[in-house]
């Protein structure tokens, strides 16, 4: 594990393509990037700034993950049928094995 305390600030997300696999994606065209602010030493833990322009796609989570959506939403809709609308200020659990399609009308940032 780290063992001192970073600060990362806005100005130094430097966004890198991050492609969505072909096979996923369910309409439009979706480009997404992102830009890996801290891995720990173990690569357990990870804090990544993410962007995707509007679509649709199913991801599939092979790793748990987290997200808080900084700005934009989208819908989520998972296996179950349960809809969920996401937006700016809420945070989203995903376990690993999971799925979810995601419909963004616009775009969505997150980290």
């Amino acid at each position: 594990m780290a063992s001192h305390t970073e600060v990362f600030c806005s100005d130094q997300i430097a966004f890198k393509p991050a492609p969505i696999p072909e096979s996923w994606v369910r309409s439009g065209a979706p480009v997404a990037q992102n830009h890996v602010a801290f891995v720990s030493d173990d690569r357990a833990v990870m804090t990544i700034f993410w962007r995707c322009s509007a679509g649709s796609f199913e991801w599939i989570y092979d790793d748990e993950e987290t997200i808080y959506v900084l700005d934009g939403g989208m819908t989520l809709t998972f296996p179950t049928g349960e809809v969920r609308q996401v937006r700016a200020g809420d945070a989203v659990y995903f376990p690993a094995g999971s799925r979810a399609v995601w419909e963004i009308d616009s775009h969505v940032s997150k980290v």
